[in-house]
């Protein structure tokens, strides 16, 4: 499978996530904004309960349903992550997504090069594999209760979902 094949890391092999910054709403990044004020408060508070990028690596589990998992690990490069994703869509279909991440704050990491994966499975057992897109942006968070919110940009997906640390 070649959506398998793609990052070699023990981790995430062994079960198979904006680097503009986190625009929480508009204006963010302005200077003197209302969302640039409450995006430094939220990365103090942040940094305040310890957290870093590092903050994010392990293994995490979505919490409501546990159909989807999320895996990240220190990446090739010193301050970069692989992330991967597996969302099990259905007994014969799972989603997959893998990307190199950096950090953008105290408490998310943020991707550009996401690539998404429809990994098909047949009755008699062969599996198919379409490539949905490349290049794909988006980002995990870490939120107070150390649970990660992941927001892809191109579909939406991980949107309103939760991970927790297995």
């Amino acid at each position: 499978m070649k959506a398998m094949n793609l990052l070699v890391p023990a981790m995430i092999a062994v079960f198979f996530a904006n680097p503009q910054g986190l625009n929480i709403a508009e204006g963010a990044g302005q200077e003197g904004s209302a969302a640039s004020v409450e995006a430094v408060n939220v990365n103090q508070e942040m940094a305040k309960l310890g957290y870093t990028a590092d903050s994010l690596k392990g293994f995490w589990i979505e919490k409501i349903t546990g159909r989807g998992y999320i895996a990240i690990e220190e990446g090739p490069k010193a301050g970069t992550y692989y992330v991967s994703i597996r969302w099990n869509n259905s007994a014969s279909e799972a989603y997959i997504w893998h990307m190199t991440a950096e950090p953008i704050s105290s408490h998310a990491i943020g991707y550009t090069n996401g690539k998404h994966f429809i990994i098909t499975y047949s009755e008699d057992g062969t599996e198919s594999e379409e490539l949905k897109y490349e290049n794909g942006t988006g980002t995990l968070t870490l939120n107070s209760a150390n649970e990660i919110m992941w927001q892809d940009d191109v579909d939406g997906a991980g949107r309103n979902t939760v991970f927790v640390s297995k």
